[in-house]
């Protein structure tokens, strides 16, 4: 089985190294795609991007966050060999107010401090290497890019993709996760009651702080997606 993952903002897939190598040892090959680091593009530039990347089937697509709404529009394709998709501390429309827009977008032009990131991303207990994982997958993004990112997700609706996905669905949440509300995923079980929802205790990098947990659930959601899936959060 193969898993295509799709990163968050930043858009470099550098931060699934944990999930790559917890996925591998447990008999999924996954590979991440890569978005521009300096050329703005849409929503649909990258959905293009990504069905140019698809892995040989079978396969599963994880959306993480900013990307969520990319795996859904390559899954309403419906391209060969899809089994299912997981939502990682996604969403189908901004997640934030359309007013916190000017702000966080003014702080794309500054380097993002340590205490900033662990309140909105990483949360207050993350390891230092996490930090600098982030930090140094953040350095590699032009602050244009970032704005720009940010700017589609204030005007998206994904609501009609997500309704039309074509495979089962799997959604992870982040308990402590300050950016993206955990009831997102209650609100679209609401809406297609086949979703599954496991909620994990992690901020909003949920990938990446439980990437054991999360590599448990998508192999075993990726095994057969018609089944419940049992995976035990840990604290």
């Amino acid at each position: 089985m193969n898993a295509l993952l799709l990163p968050g903002l930043d858009g470099t897939g550098e931060l699934f190294a944990p999930l790559i190598a917890a996925l591998a040892a447990r008999g999924v090959t996954a590979s991440a795609v890569r978005y521009p680091t300096r050329e703005c593009l849409s929503y649909d530039a990258l959905v293009a991007r990504v069905l140019s990347a698809l892995p040989p089937a079978p396969f599963v697509l994880v959306g993480e966050s900013f990307s969520g709404p990319i795996a859904l529009r390559v899954a309403r394709s419906k391209p060969a060999g899809l089994k299912g998709v997981v939502l990682a501390a996604s969403f189908v429309r901004r997640p934030v107010p359309r007013a916190l827009g000017p702000f966080a977008r003014l702080g794309f032009a500054l380097p993002a401090p340590d205490f900033g990131l662990r309140w909105i991303l990483a949360g207050r207990d993350a390891k230092p290497e996490v930090i600098e994982a982030l930090q140094a997958a953040l350095r590699q993004v032009s602050s244009k890019v970032l704005a720009h990112r940010l700017r589609q997700i204030l005007s998206l609706d994904a609501r009609e993709d997500f309704q039309a996905c074509p495979v089962p669905l799997l959604y992870l949440a982040g308990a402590k996760d300050r950016l993206v509300s955990p009831r997102i995923g209650v609100r679209l079980k609401r809406r297609r009651p086949d979703l599954q929802v496991l909620t994990l205790p992690s901020p909003h990098l949920v990938l990446q702080r439980h990437a054991e947990e999360c590599a448990a659930a998508i192999a075993e959601f990726a095994a057969d997606p018609g089944l419940p899936v049992h995976v035990a959060p840990t604290s």
